[in-house]
């Protein structure tokens, strides 16, 4: 990739911001460009099947990436391990996933997002609810009711959800 790509060659900022939390301070390290994975290679230990063998691949900042492939090809498995949610009990791999330049390690579940397959979302809740609601569970306690509710507008607007943030997020709309 060039400027724009996985190579760390995109400009690397350093941030400090204070949050409108009672003067918490949130420190910013670099702004991620790139989630990458290099000769991913997964087996399940119960059966010693090989479920990926030698997957690459990268998912740019802004883009919308999709991984299709038909039941049982490995999709599930792959995000698993992207997101640093794979059981290492159940599953051995080997190869990179890396944030830019920097190797992907479990400290890195608190700023990767992940809904599984099998998540069961609350029927009675919004768009904006639900993202409020995991926003909670992410942020330090002493974050502002404020500042979630700015961090939840945020991520609303940055997927592009606007039209839907009052919508209900599952069931028939119907209590």
């Amino acid at each position: 990739g060039g400027s724009d790509g996985c190579d760390g060659s995109g400009p690397a900022t350093v941030a400090a911001a204070k949050a409108a939390t009672g003067g918490t301070s949130i420190r910013v390290e670099r702004n991620v460009r790139c989630l990458s994975f290099r000769d991913v290679t997964v087996f399940l230990s119960d059966h010693g099947r090989c479920v990926l063998d030698g997957v690459s691949g990268e998912a740019l900042v802004g883009q919308v990436t999709g991984i299709m492939g038909p039941s049982g090809s490995g999709k599930t498995t792959l995000i698993s391990l992207l997101s640093q949610r794979a059981n290492s009990v159940t599953s051995k791999s080997s190869g990179a996933v890396m944030l830019d330049d920097r190797r992907l390690d479990s400290s890195h579940t608190k700023i990767i997002g992940y809904c599984p397959q099998d998540s069961c979302l609350l029927p009675t809740l919004t768009v904006y609810e639900s993202i409020m609601y995991s926003a909670i569970l992410r942020l330090p306690r002493n974050t502002s009711v404020d500042a979630i509710h700015r961090i939840t507008q945020e991520s609303i607007s940055k997927v592009r959800l606007e039209g839907v943030k009052s919508s209900y997020v599952g069931g028939s709309g119907r209590i």
